[in-house]
């Protein structure tokens, strides 16, 4: 198992918790620290001899650190698990078991997630969300991402296209699913919930600047590979202007002082009412949200 690490002290002694605790019990478990300044190696290192660990001195976000846990990886099977998620104790068995029952040219057996708040369980998974992943296709995962990133993937298809991108910093999850699917594998999936996805205002998730960039980015690598069809050309290009528009949202949001709010308005204009007459459903919701913030 594959698990990306920075400053994450806090919260990897329950997600390592969780992972002592599978009932499937053949598993090499590899921390990769990302250049954490506090005590992220000396916890992944006290977590006993099953637990691996690799640093990194400098700090290359989740995706260079998957792919340095990647490279010390030497079975055929990769589960990916971040510092601050936890695994049901069935989590391996079950996905294993479906992995072998599936078949040829399976890229990706997804699982379903619970929220963790700082409340608790919340009641949706993110397949509730997101939409179901099993049997997804490129079209559907180019609309979103319904692959959480706790999926099981083989090694060798990981190797084949590439590995995470550094590129895609929040979205590299999303950008290596696509690209896995473009290369002809299936996706498989378990719908029953056994991950804990711990949702808190420090992920990069949360940061909504940072994802609308990143999500840029993984669509215009998308556009780029080619490969794609007229209809999905246009989902792409489509995802491209709603994040760029919430990309100016938040700049604008974010803004200080009155002039600086009327030039970014003015700039953001046209690209904000095209993405409205596209996306008139979510204008509504990026209105509330705004309100919400301030």
């Amino acid at each position: 198992m594959i698990i990306p690490a920075h400053n994450s002290a806090v919260t990897l002694p329950e997600t390592l918790a969780s992972v002592l605790a599978q009932t499937y019990d053949d598993w090499d478990c590899i921390v990769a620290d990302d250049a954490s300044t506090d005590d992220t190696l000396a916890v992944a290192q006290a977590a006993g001899p099953r637990v691996r660990c690799a640093h990194s001195a400098t700090n290359v976000g989740p995706a260079g650190a998957r792919n340095l846990a990647i490279g010390h990886a030497g079975g055929e099977l990769l589960a990916f698990l971040d510092a601050d998620d936890v695994w049901e104790p069935e989590y391996l068995e079950r996905q294993v078991a479906a992995f072998d029952a599936a078949g040829p040219r399976v890229g990706v057996v997804a699982a379903n997630a619970y929220f963790l708040t700082a409340a608790g369980r919340a009641g949706l998974t993110y397949a509730e969300v997101h939409g179901r992943a099993a049997n997804v296709g490129l079209t559907e995962l180019l609309r979103s991402n319904r692959i959480f990133i706790s999926a099981l993937v083989p090694k060798a298809v990981v190797d084949e296209v590439g590995g995470f991108s550094t590129e895609c910093w929040g979205s590299e999850d999303h950008d290596l699913w696509l690209r896995v699917v473009q290369a002809g594998y299936r996706v498989i999936a378990t719908d029953e919930p056994l991950v804990g996805y711990r949702v808190r205002d420090a992920s990069v998730s949360a940061n909504a600047l940072s994802m609308a960039r990143t999500s840029q980015t993984t669509y215009r690598r998308a556009l780029e590979r080619g490969g794609l069809d007229r209809r999905q050309r246009l989902i792409a290009n489509r995802h491209l202007l709603l994040q760029n528009s919430v990309e100016q949202l938040e700049l604008l949001r974010c803004a200080r002082g009155a002039a600086r709010r009327v030039r970014l308005a003015l700039r953001s204009l046209p690209v904000v009412l095209t993405t409205v007459a596209l996306h008139p459903d979510r204008w509504l919701a990026w209105v509330r949200l705004i309100a919400r913030r301030r």
